[in-house]
């Protein structure tokens, strides 16, 4: 499997900003204590208790997870007992960054719907560790919970760029949210999830299982391992959260693929269907307690007084499950038609009107639209035509009923974008054929666009390899400062720049004195490590604008913009300074240097950037041979 922690300097640039969410007040102190040698159980109840609110939750989860014993636990200390101080950690993490950040600058990014959707993923999750034994209940319900928290953080973090993002992804939902993240940010927030979680110190095991459970098939697990089962159990926790929280016709029917991913994990219909009941009650009792607007959770299944007669319905369960929107002003049309395709597993919406269906195809975004060709206000061809011309239209498959076959109603219908028709009265044989073939035409277009995602995504990480490779080309690996190729990069752009502004430009060459015995002395290790130091001081001496290189060996190079040789002088003059004032430190030995520079300005006499560098060249060697530890100008030619 992929290894989903970010690269340390992305996620130590996020760290560093200080603007990541992270506990404080109660949950920092339990944290701070969870990390102390020989804290106590009374330690951890006594910081609890100054929050009754979050001792109430802590109290709550105990419960739950001791669902069946005789006695309930009324005690703060018998709770945190029977936790175990990793999950009550976890627990109040989560709890803590509930109450914390519960709305935000991210205008596009939905605080409730997160956090409402993040306690069901927790419930679930815990519900199905119950059920497969592969985890503490309460440690799998931390884990979904949390197992999101990336995408909070970015919307932390980047609340203006990250709600461009939001707006444009909601614009095109089939595009890789992922992939959007690290197109902005470098980085994508399951990415920052498991950062994070680390940092929080939820074990390795759930970090792995985070990293993997938006797409465990791709993964690459060990086929019923416990790491598999977490990280799938997971996975259709966040099938059951999208349920819950999806639009109407997504939450009446979960569908053979959710199905499915159940199944992955031995789970059979009878106990999803408990899984979701209980669900319903848990999410209940939960919301209030984290004061979170309570909505209802329907079952995952249909209500049997939905689904049609035995004999109405389409051949067998789609292998491909659709979402299908049908639009017809006759109520019993669209009663039959939800009735056939649901029973196949298909997830369907219906209206009454082609105004309403342009609504629900911005909510919804249909695969297929079934629509009547004659309806009052705005018929089938005028509907076809209308969400043609919208971007979320252009991919959808059109399909018109009509009780005539009218020949010139058709070729209109035909030309405005129409991909099939329908004779009414309905047939659902006729109907399982059309659908079949609108299928396979569905999912050929879907892999299609997946393989043009995946060769984006390629392209996107190719090029970030290649201004990797660029970048390490560029720099010396010892010091980390701009190489010799980079320096006279860079000396050519200051040259060219110079010429056309008419503007000053100096270089100071600088050469580490009596190097070699350093080496000679004491060894390449502490040569190198001196060699760094020095570099450190450059740096840190040196003015804004200039720029520090290495260009080989003891040899170093400042190019100085917007400079003349007085200046060039003194600049150098202070880094000849800093550098025989910093010692060395390393363990009880004591490494200090000096060093010997010649300076050089672009005159009248200076025909090149090579020309430059010659001078300021010549003058470190007129340094050297006067004695060392100088600073010698180029003559004026």
């Amino acid at each position: 499997m992929v290894d989903s922690v970010a690269p340390s300097s992305r996620i130590d640039e996020l760290r560093a900003s200080g603007n990541l969410p992270s506990p404080k007040g109660v949950a920092l102190e339990i944290l701070r204590l969870s990390h102390t040698e020989n804290v106590s159980n009374t330690d951890i109840v006594r910081v609890l208790k100054a929050d009754p609110a979050l001792a109430g939750r802590v109290l709550r989860a105990a419960n739950v997870a001791t669902l069946g014993l005789r006695r309930p636990i009324v005690s703060l200390g018998d709770a945190v007992m029977m936790l175990g101080l990793p999950i009550v950690r976890q627990l109040v993490l989560g709890f803590s960054l509930v109450t914390q950040y519960r709305g935000g600058a991210c205008t596009a990014f939905d605080y409730q719907r997160f956090w409402s959707e993040s306690l069901v993923c927790g419930l679930a999750a815990q519900l199905v560790a119950t059920r497969l034994r592969v985890a503490a209940p309460e440690e799998l319900f931390a884990c979904g919970l949390l197992s999101q928290v990336g995408r909070l953080a970015l919307a932390t973090v980047f609340p203006t760029e990250y709600s461009a993002l939001l707006s444009q992804h909601a614009t095109a939902p089939e595009t890789d949210l992922r992939l959007l993240e690290q197109q902005s940010f470098a980085i994508d927030h399951i990415e920052v999830t498991v950062n994070m979680l680390q940092d929080w110190g939820l074990p390795g095991i759930f970090l792995h299982a985070v990293s993997g459970h938006e797409d465990p098939e791709q993964a690459q697990l060990e086929e019923g391992s416990r790491l598999f089962l977490i990280a799938h159990a997971l996975h259709f926790a966040r099938a059951l959260c999208e349920v819950s929280f999806g639009v109407e016709a997504q939450r009446v029917l979960l569908g053979p693929r959710a199905v499915r991913k159940a199944i992955r994990i031995g789970l059979d219909v009878d106990t999803i269907n408990q899984l979701s009941d209980t669900l319903a009650q848990q999410w209940a009792d939960w919301a209030p307690l984290l004061e979170l607007p309570v909505v209802d959770i329907l079952p995952i299944t249909e209500p049997k007084e939905s689904i049609p007669a035995p004999g109405a319905q389409l051949s067998g369960v789609a292998e491909y499950p659709l979402r299908i929107l049908a639009v017809d002003d006759d109520p019993a049309i669209l009663t039959v038609l939800r009735g056939i395709l649901t029973a196949s597993g298909h997830t369907v919406t219906t209206v009454g009107s082609g105004k309403e269906a342009l609504e629900a195809a911005v909510r919804f975004h249909p695969q297929l639209v079934i629509a009547d060709l004659n309806m009052p206000h705005m018929d089938g061809i005028e509907l076809c035509r209308a969400l043609r011309s919208s971007q979320i239209g252009k991919s959808m498959h059109m399909l018109v009923l009509t009780a005539f076959e009218d020949e010139e109603h058709l070729v209109q219908a035909f030309e405005a974008g129409v991909d099939d028709y329908m004779v009414k009265p309905l047939r659902p044989r006729t109907l399982s054929a059309r659908l079949r073939a609108a299928q396979r035409l569905l999912h050929m277009q879907e892999e299609h666009e997946r393989h043009v995602a995946e060769m984006r995504s390629l392209a996107s990480e190719l090029a970030l390899n290649n201004r990797r490779l660029q970048q390490a080309a560029m720099t010396d690996s010892l010091t980390g400062l701009p190489n010799r190729r980079c320096a006279i990069d860079r000396l050519e752009q200051e040259w060219a720049g110079a010429r056309r502004r008419g503007s000053p430009l100096s270089c100071i060459v600088i050469d580490v004195d009596h190097f070699k015995s350093v080496n000679d002395t004491y060894g390449h290790d502490a040569g190198d490590a001196l060699l760094r130091h020095i570099a450190r001081v450059l740096r840190s001496s040196a003015r804004l604008p200039d720029s520090v290189c290495r260009i080989g060996g003891e040899e170093f190079i400042v190019i100085c913009p917007d400079t003349v040789l007085t200046d060039a002088h003194k600049l150098a003059e202070r880094l000849r300074a800093a550098v025989s004032g910093n010692v060395l430190m390393l363990d009880a030995l004591k490494l200090s240097c000096t060093i010997s520079l010649g300076a050089a300005s672009a005159d009248a006499a200076v025909n090149s950037p090579t020309d430059l560098l010659r001078k300021a060249d010549q003058a470190v060697y007129v340094a050297k041979k006067d004695g060392r530890n100088l600073t010698r100008l180029a003559r004026a030619s």
